[in-house]
């Protein structure tokens, strides 16, 4: 059997999962690196912005410290500077986090009702729409299927 030269089924299979599961990762993280390298020079609510993208893009290498780390920051520096999109986005990601990480749907309900309050006090509605999606999925996941109608 191990002697044996791999199949084209096989091969196919090998070609499929390393496009599909693989070079993802690799793109992540050339990503991270890249977001890591200009962070250091950026201020302000563009500073905030990178603080956001790192956070989303350690969720999706599924690095949870990471992203709560760079949630974190943003959502302080955002705060301090009264930046409501940047803390519209900290929260979306950090709801994401607790729901992809931990299923924790009360806290991920929470945190995007949180997160749609910053968004309607700011002009830069981006991304409203995941807050949108993953507060209905949080509800519906608590089994209040009229509520998550609602939204």
């Amino acid at each position: 059997m191990w002697g044996h030269k791999p199949t084209k089924a096989l091969s196919g299979f090998l070609l499929l999962f390393s496009t599909h599961f693989l070079l993802p990762c690799f793109a992540q993280t050339r990503r991270i690196d890249s977001l890591l390298q200009v962070l250091p020079s950026a201020r302000d609510s563009q500073r905030i912005d990178y603080l956001n993208k790192l956070s989303y893009a350690y969720l999706l290498a599924e690095n949870k410290d990471s992203a709560i780390r760079y949630v974190q920051m943003a959502r302080q520096e955002a705060s301090q500077i009264k930046y409501s999109y940047g803390c519209a986005k900290s929260l979306l990601h950090q709801a994401q986090v607790v729901k992809h990480f931990d299923n924790d749907f009360a806290k991920a309900e929470s945190l995007a009702k949180a997160s749609l309050f910053w968004y309607n006090r700011s002009a830069n509605k981006e991304d409203i729409n995941q807050a949108y999606m993953l507060l209905v999925s949080a509800t519906a996941a608590q089994s209040k299927y009229d509520e998550a109608l609602f939204y």
